[in-house]
């Protein structure tokens, strides 16, 4: 007996596969499959194609197996399939190999090779390994047609792809964006994941790290107590964090308020951080320590968590921006929620700089947050980084955008540097990197919590073996979202093909039935009333000879179709066209489903011909989007009944969720304000069992709720773990298990749900129990319901007011005053009905009461509002002092209480009174004990001032933390106030009208930090003008700001053209409180733009104190609106350059239409404009420049001219005048010529005009006068004397020597000469005399007046000129061996004989009293 199949006597499927493929070989199967199903269907298949410029590989055959199943399953069912294979010959891999084996790279195309060489390269060696994919192709029995592949680099695959992008352009479906891709600086490409995936691209790398504090401009209460409130975020690449327009949290993620101290600057702030990365940023063993202990420089710092939420109730909070050198626009800024987010390192909180990270940029697009990008000169929006890898240079950018959108004076110094040392030429791996230079800066300004290293992988570029960016670059984009709707239509319907026959013999007249099956999870599969059917008549098996076309209820319809069910039709075979071997029919069905099933959809169709033949096919469909109708009418109840809170829910289910999952979430908390789950003070540990809930339900057609608690369906309650008091209320649940309402599904159904929470149940906060909700007398009692996660709530929420409740007010930072309140409230029980117990306020030993601030108003709050009747009842009253404590007793005399009831009561305690003899007992709101239910709570609010002791002797910008404590009886309140010490110098500036306001507050509180002495103030500013005749300085006397005594203080002025600034220094005194005010203009400004203007202000003493301001100044109306000009002359000393007062200008403009000069005067309705003050300045301003005294700016494209009329004293005057001209649309040579046309003779050139725009500052130079002086050196003969030396030390106005010091001596006619003296007050010493001469030991005053006069003093009065000093001559001594020496050795021998003979006498009588 022959056997059917081969058996092998082992299981070798090597030596299997050998066999069948030898066998399909032998017999040309694959071909034989092509010819014999020729003229049938056809299932046309193209291979993804393969790159052959590499080897296959395992994953080349997993693939291609899959591919050739689907081909054969076709092939067995009879179709036609030609399988063409192909080839990728475009991309990098091809262009990467061929560069590699050619030693080129992109940029020697074209040098090194030609174009026509690299392609005919690249051809090669895509085909390179071509034998070894044939040979895996056979050997793996893969059916595809490798003898006529497409080719990628085929001109008709190329321009196919060409026509294809052309449709979508022509659509409008083609848009260019861009999208974050890694871009190589070093080669200026971008680069693809394949060469990043090369061997050795990821490299461990050390970068410096920062964890940044971004400040929170709304924090939740918890994270304001303490310092200012900060996210912390930590990157790897902190040259990013300019670019910072984000922060993203995980949603499910839990974070915490940290109470701590920067660990760098020891400033108290609150820290907000992922829980789980507590321990990475806080040292455990900080833990228990006291926040009041720290120091500065301690090594652990304390900390203490106040606030615990999940990242999704962060969203949304706002911060400040935190390198602000450019503005990105609306949007930015805010908290935003991703799914990338972990707690595998960092802080849990991510930075997102949206142009430069593939994350961060599609996060912040789902959330509308704008990428911070700049404009080029082109007009081209980029990112902060060019594409060389450095920080954009201004001069690259477009001068609109630097003046509109940009910091420029902050960006400045940081333009041009690269990003990464390896870009930069001239630096190495040991320099500094931006990194560095960014966290220091961030450091200093006490914006960074955290700097390190760290270790880790980054991706390098291959062929420059430099670090990579991820860069945002130009991209193509398909808009498919336009057609969404269309394509989400277009899945829900079914295209089927109905075939008769086979085209060998007539099928004229054949009816065959055509059905498909519903599944489960189908509502209706359903023809169209416009479905159209396409019917196609063959004589052969692929010879069409009709084409016909009928629409569903159409008047021929019924010709071929005839409906069975909705589920199917019965066709008939046209019998009046002639012979029919073959027919087909192709129609389309429409899908309804079930809203919101997540399925896909296979539906089959089977057709049966009057014979039993049959034939089937299927259908397949993607879920449709998910619309499913919210719950409505969601309400909630809630209120204290006995010793437990009775909650009650409504809300309808939409009839086409009925019997489907429904589910619910209920919590229960604590919360500081109502209505808001945001403000979380406790949460409740309660969550209700499932028998203990009742719920009805009714029909929108019923009249009555019925109990359905127990009715056939599926209800749990499922208690969230991460946090307490949060549960899911689940109906149906899970879906299809008992699903059966007892509501048809075409009717809505009412729901009440209701439990009840007891009183004893507990409360916590982060973690620790506060008490019961007994014990809670702070805030609302607040549960919310909502449909799901993220329904909108409904809110129940329940008044705890505090019996005693107490709070901060206004706390004043100047004179160190602190508001408080006390509310004592009626809430529960009898509240202060009869009160015998005294209000008692204990307050820290730092503290003192401020006479007269105590006063008690009276608050009626009707439910959870405040009435309108709050009316204050006693003031000019101040309660009992005893030392740190004050004490209230509530029998205030009657004087002093203003009621609102007519009449008068002897004692505050018996307003308070219940009973028909109190004032209040029918007043429309009395002080009830609510044990009636009723809704009024009454309430008495305490305020009063504390005043820190010594405040002007604590350290300046200090944060002092203060507790107090009131007591009524058993109730107590504590509040917990901040004050900070002012800092010694502040400075303000605001745009008013086109004009910066300045404001600089220096000493505010007069401390004394100069010993005593003045202390000096510079006030220097960038782009702007000072109005010297604004300057106010102020101190600050019994709470008031005064004019400061102008004896007390002075100011210079100087000017620095180079640098756009101009400075004020100030001597002022120490030991007194401080205001400067002045207005200023800024400088090039035109009436269109706004300009960055900003001014610095240093306080010198025994320290230094600096402040700084930046703000944008407008182009308004008024002075400084850019058809108005201004002028100032600045006089200074041509030596010194001190400023010169006095000096006299005339102001001429030279009048074409009259062709002469005319003189401008100034306002004489104000000061004389025209003449230097003591800083040497002359402001022109408003003149009068038409003689009827009209106040007129100067004017654009006229000639003016400066003369000096009168000089200051003791200086020349100006040589020649000053011309200058505002430009405006003619240039300073047409204005000249305009004047020399009309008959102006002066000799200017066009050069030597001054050109102004809008404002200018000239300085004015004036060189002093010089005097010589001279006198004459005699001795008491009246004989000249040479080589007498002098010196001569110029004096201040205090008579204190200078350093300014000249010296001369006698010359042969005995003349002393001191020559270009000025004008001033010297000290002339003679500090050699002659040969033979005595000094003369005398000093002289010599002064130089500035009408060139000199006087010269000593101590017996004015010497008349000339001038002639003498000098005496050294006595003689006796001439050795004359007569005289004999007589002087004599009287000394006898003198020493004298001496020795009284020495003895002397020694003897000692001698005689010892014995």
């Amino acid at each position: 007996m022959s056997k059917k199949f081969t058996e092998y006597s082992k299981f070798d499927l090597s030596n299997v596969n050998k066999e069948v493929l030898k066998k399909w070989k032998d017999g040309d199967i694959f071909h034989k499959s092509l010819e014999t199903r020729e003229g049938h269907p056809t299932f046309v298949f193209y291979e993804g194609p393969p790159s052959a410029n590499g080897m296959p590989g395992i994953h080349h055959v997993i693939a291609r197996s899959i591919k050739d199943i689907f081909c054969r399953y076709k092939t067995m069912k009879g179709f036609l399939v030609n399988r063409k294979a192909g080839w990728d010959t475009h991309g990098l891999p091809v262009e990467l190999g061929v560069e590699k084996a050619l030693g080129i790279t992109k940029e020697d195309i074209g040098k090194k090779i030609s174009v026509a060489e690299y392609n005919a390269a690249c051809r090669k060696d895509v085909m390179k390994f071509t034998k070894e994919w044939e040979d895996l192709t056979q050997k793996m029995g893969y059916w595809v047609d490798m003898e006529n592949p497409y080719i990628t680099y085929d001109n008709r695959y190329i321009e196919t792809l060409w026509y294809l992008l052309k449709e979508l352009y022509k659509k409008g479906l083609l848009y260019k964006g861009y999208t974050i891709q890694p871009y190589s600086p070093a080669a200026g490409t971008g680069l693809s994941t394949h060469e990043l995936n090369q061997p050795g691209c990821y490299r461990d790398v050390k970068d410096t790290t920062c964890t940044a504090q971004f400040h929170i401009l709304d924090p939740k209460p918890e994270m304001a107590q303490f310092g200012d409130p900060y996210f912390l975020a930590w990157t790897t690449t902190p040259w990013t964090l300019p670019s910072n327009t984000a922060l993203c949290v995980g949603p499910n993620i839990t974070y915490l308020a940290v109470q701590t101290y920067n660990p760098y600057t020891g400033i108290p702030m609150t820290a907000v951080i992922a829980k789980d990365l507590l321990s990475a940023y806080f040292n455990p063993k900080a833990a228990e320590l006291s926040l009041s202990d720290y120091k500065p420089g301690d090594k652990l710092v304390p900390f203490s968590v106040v606030g615990e939420w999940k990242g999704s109730e962060l969203a949304g909070m706002k911060y400040e921006q935190l390198i602000p050198w450019v503005n990105p626009g609306e949007g930015a800024f805010r908290v935003i929620t991703g799914d990338f987010v972990t707690t595998e390192d960092g802080t849990g909180i991510v930075h997102i700089a949206p142009t430069f990270g593939a994350d961060d940029n599609r996060v912040a697009k789902t959330f509308g947050v704008p990428p911070l990008m700049m404009q080029d000169k082109d007009g081209n929006m980029r990112p902060m980084v060019d594409m060389t890898g450095k920080f954009y240079k201004l001069e690259d950018l477009a001068p609109e955008f630097v003046q509109n959108c940009m910091n420029a004076s902050d960006y400045d110094p940081w333009q041009g540097k690269f990003v990464k040392n390896a870009y930069d030429d001239t630096k190495t791996d040991k320099d500094e990197t931006l990194d560095i230079e960014i966290c220091m800066m961030l450091k200093a300004q006490n914006r960074v919590f955290k700097i390190e290293k760290h270790v880790h992988n980054y991706p390098h570029c291959w062929r420059t073996d430099k670090p990579v960016l991820y860069y945002p670059l130009d991209s193509w984009f398909i808009r498919s979202t336009a057609c969404k709707d269309r394509m989400i239509e277009l899945n829900q319907t079914i295209n089927w093909k109905l075939t008769v026959g086979n085209g060998t013999t007539d099928i004229a007249g054949k009816i065959v039935t055509d059905e498909w099956t519903i599944p489960a999870d189908v509502q209706q599969i359903m023809l169209s009333d416009e479905a159209e059917f396409t019917i196609k008549l063959y004589d052969s098996f692929d010879h069409e000879t009709k084409t016909i076309k009928v629409k569903k209820g159409s008047a021929n319809f019924a010709k071929y179709f005839t409906e069975t069910s909705a589920n199917g039709f019965k066709f008939k075979v046209p019998s009046d066209e002639g012979t029919v071997k073959r027919c087909t029919v192709e129609y389309q069905t429409k899908i309804e489903r079930e809203v919101g099933n997540g399925n896909t959809i296979t539906v089959t169709n089977t057709a049966r011909d009057e014979q039993g033949n049959a034939d089937s096919g299927s259908g397949s469909l993607q879920p449709p989007p998910d619309v499913e109708t919210p719950i409505q009418n969601i309400q909630k109840e809630g209120k204290i009944v006995g010793d437990h809170i009775h909650y009650r829910s409504t809300l309808t289910i939409p009839a086409d969720r009925i019997g489907k999952h429904v589910f619910l979430t209920d919590r229960i908390q604590i919360t500081q304000y109502q209505n808001d789950e945001n403000s979380t003070l406790g949460d409740v540990d309660f969550v209700p069992r499932v028998e203990d809930v009742t719920i009805r339900a009714k029909g929108k057609n019923d009249t009555d709720y019925v109990d359905i608690t127990t009715k056939g369906y599926t209800f749990r309650i499922v208690e969230q773990t991460w946090t307490k008091g949060l549960f899911e209320l689940g109906f149906n649940w899970p879906e299809g298990q008992n699903a059966i309402w007892q509501w048809q599904s075409a009717e809505d159904v009412d729901l009440i749900i209701e439990y009840d929470v007891p009183l004893s149940a507990e409360v916590y906060r982060n973690g620790q129990k506060l008490g019961t909700i007994a014990d809670v007398d702070s805030g609302y009692i607040t549960n919310h319901i909502r449909e799901g996660w993220n329904g909108t709530p409904a809110f129940s929420s329940i008044p705890r007011t505090k019996s005693v409740r107490k709070w901060v007010g206004d706390v004043n930072h100047t004179d160190g005053t602190i508001e408080y309140f006390i509310e004592v409230n009626g809430d529960f029980g009898n509240g202060l009905a009869g009160a015998t117990e005294p209000l008692k306020d204990r307050f820290d030993a730092d503290l003192e009461y401020v006479n007269n601030s105590f006063t008690i108003s009276m608050k009626v709050r009707e439910g959870n509002y405040i009435a309108a009747h709050n009316e204050l009842i006693v003031t000019g009253i101040n309660p009992t002092l005893n030392g740190n404590e004050w004490t209230f007793d509530w029998n205030v005399d009657g004087a002093t209480v203003k009621r609102k009831q007519n009449g008068t009561d002897a004692k505050f305690s018996d307003i308070l009174n219940i009973g028909e003899g109190s004032q209040w007992y029918n007043a429309p709101y009395k002080w009830p004990n609510q044990s009636d239910g009723s809704d009024t709570y009454p309430s008495l609010t305490f305020s009063y001032k504390l005043k820190v002791r010594d405040y002007g002797e604590k350290e300046p910008n200090t944060q002092l933390t203060y507790n107090n404590t009131a007591i009524l009886g058993h109730a107590t309140a504590g509040a917990t106030s901040t004050i900070t010490t002012p800092g010694m110098l502040s400075k303000d500036m605001q745009d008013v009208d086109g004009m910066a306001k300045a404001v600089i507050t220096a000493n505010l509180l007069g401390r004394k930090f100069n010993n005593g002495s003045d202390v000096t103030l510079e006030d220097t500013m960038t782009n702007l003008m000072p109005v010297l005749s604004s300057i106010k300085v102020e101190t600050r006397e019994n709470g008031q700001w005064t004019d400061l005594n102008t004896e007390a203080w002075s100011y210079t002025y100087t000017i620095d053209n180079e640098r756009n600034q101009e400075k004020l220094i100030f001597t002022l005194p120490d030991e007194k409180p401080i205001r400067i005010s002045y207005d200023a203009y800024p400088k090039n400004k035109n009436a269109d733009d706004q300009y960055e203007v900003s001014n610095k202000a240093v306080l010198k003493g025994e320290q230094e104190y600096t402040e700084e301001k930046r703000i944008s100044v407008s182009s308004n109306s008024g002075q400084a609106s850019g058809s108005n000009h201004f002028l100032t002359i600045r006089k200074v000393n041509g030596e010194t350059k001190q400023a010169l007062k006095g000096a006299k200008f005339r102001i001429e403009r030279f009048s074409v239409a009259q062709k002469k000069w005319l003189s401008i005067t100034p306002d004489q309705a104000t000061q004389e404009l025209f003449v230097s003050d003591e800083n040497g300045n002359v402001h022109v301003t408003y003149i009068n420049d038409a003689g009827d005294g009209t106040i007129r700016a100067l004017r654009t494209d006229t000639l003016y001219r400066i003369i000096e009329d009168t000089p200051p004293a003791g200086f020349e005057g100006m040589d020649k005048p000053i011309y200058f001209d505002f430009e405006n649309k003619k240039s300073r040579e047409e204005v000249r010529q305009d004047a020399v046309n009309v008959g102006m003779t002066d000799a200017v050139t066009a050069d030597e005009i001054l050109s102004m725009h809008h404002e200018k500052t000239v300085e004015v130079p004036n060189e002093p006068k010089k005097i010589n002086f001279a006198l004459t050196k005699r001795d008491a003969d009246g004989a000249v004397l040479v080589g007498a030396e002098f010196k001569l030390t110029r004096l201040d106005e205090a008579g204190n020597r200078t350093d300014t010091i000249l010296t001369a001596a006698s010359g042969e006619a005995g003349e002393v000469r001191f020559n270009d003296l000025q004008a001033g007050r010297y000290l002339l010493e003679e500090t050699k005399a002659p040969e033979g001469y005595m000094l003369s030991g005398k000093t002289w005053t010599v002064s130089v007046g500035t009408d060139d006069a000199i006087t010269v003093t000593d101590e017996n009065g004015t010497i008349t000129a000339p001038y002639a000093f003498t000098n005496r001559r050294i006595p003689d001594l006796p001439n050795v061996g004359g007569s005289g020496t004999m007589h002087y050795a004599l009287l000394g021998l006898a003198l020493m004989a004298a001496s020795v003979a009284a020495a003895y006498a002397l020694a003897k009588k000692k001698r005689g009293q010892r014995i």
